[in-house]
């Protein structure tokens, strides 16, 4: 990546949600190519799903528990090969992601993957709010590849997929497949929907993910306890010290910079990342879309669970709700209340009186 986005490229990033930016990686592709040839040849099944933010550490797949479709995901790779790291020293790439998530962010996770032919579909959804995510591909994708798919403009003035379509896992009308050569980079935002298409090509593509968060968004990292601090303090030093901050974890600074000021309704629209909590998200919304989502006390830190990319439109109630479809609502609602009712019930134990039972 030699060079900043132009005002035509960014405003294209704000409306549709994503970008392809050709051969921005390209001229290390080979040095990224071998060090995932040689993850991939360390870990032939790949490893099992991690459950990130929970300190478990990721489990290696074996022959006899790979997955049955031969899908290969290693997590935390840019901490097993230092060489995979390398883009994060890009000043042009760092000031775009200053750009869209403010200052001081997190680096949070790095994976790589591996789609085989006949590989089924991922179905749409919306990962939590406050990141950006982007893809370099380690060889040609085409249309149909098991590529990440995604509708533009999604990322602004929907609700969550499982509430707008009865099948989440069917392909979309209006869907794009994230396609590109090797080295490319293709930058996305996760709140827009987005899913993985079916693979019906003939070989297998692989490809890098990155993901990072405004520090106001999360006070730890998807590696904080998994990956051995030793390794943390090394790949720190493969970056320029300006960088940094990407590895550095201060739950207390990320607390403060989570201060939402102004109405009790405003900061109850703020407190969570997810927008599968179909009230709350209509409340985001509305106090989000189309303002700035810089952070007053702290300049270059951004709001919790924003990104610059929201302001490019403003809250339309029409638009947002014409998307709702009747029955995938009421099914979620009804799943959503259930589930606070369990919470509920669980910090609020009451004995229940029962009959006795007769002899």
């Amino acid at each position: 990546m030699d060079k900043n986005l132009s005002t035509g490229e960014w405003e294209s990033l704000a409306r549709d949600g994503y970008i392809r930016l050709p051969g921005a990686f390209k001229n290390i592709l080979p040095m990224l190519q071998k060090a995932t040839r040689e993850l991939a040849q360390q870990y032939p099944y790949g490893f099992a799903d991690p459950r990130y933010y929970t300190g478990a550490i990721p489990q290696p797949l074996t022959k006899e528990t790979a997955r049955p479709d031969g899908r290969i995901m290693i997590p935390h790779v840019g901490f097993r090969n230092f060489d995979i790291l390398a883009p994060l020293a890009n000043s042009y790439l760092h000031e775009l992601l200053e750009r869209i998530v403010g200052k001081d962010f997190y680096f949070s996770n790095t994976w790589y993957q591996e789609v085989p032919p006949g590989a089924g579909r991922l179905g749409y959804h919306k990962d939590p709010r406050g990141s950006i995510s982007f893809t370099i591909l380690m060889d040609d994708h085409g249309p149909g590849m098991g590529n990440t798919c995604l509708v533009p403009g999604s990322h602004i003035n929907t609700p969550p997929a499982s509430y707008c379509m009865a099948d989440p896992h069917a392909p979309h009308p209006s869907e794009v497949d994230l396609v590109g050569n090797a080295g490319d980079l293709l930058l996305f935002t996760p709140e827009a929907w987005h899913a993985r298409s079916a693979h019906n090509g003939s070989r297998r593509t692989c490809r890098l993910f990155y993901n990072f968060y405004s520090r106001s968004s999360r006070n730890t990292t998807a590696w904080a306890g998994v990956v051995d601090p030793v390794l943390v303090e090394q790949a720190r030093a493969k970056l320029p010290s300006e960088y940094a901050h990407m590895f550095e974890i201060n739950p207390r600074r990320s607390q403060d910079l989570a201060i939402v000021h102004g109405s009790a309704l405003k900061s109850w629209a703020y407190q969570r990342s997810s927008s599968e909590e179909i009230f709350r998200d209509i409340f985001y919304a509305a106090h989000r879309y189309g303002r700035s989502p810089e952070n007053e006390r702290h300049p270059g830190a951004l709001l919790p669970y924003t990104t610059r990319l929201s302001q490019a439109r403003m809250f339309s109630v029409v638009e947002y709700f014409s998307r709702l479809k009747l029955i995938p609502t009421l099914k979620n609602i009804f799943t959503l209340c259930r589930k606070k009712l369990q919470t509920i019930l669980r910090k609020n134990p009451r004995a229940v009186a029962t009959n006795p039972q007769p002899m």
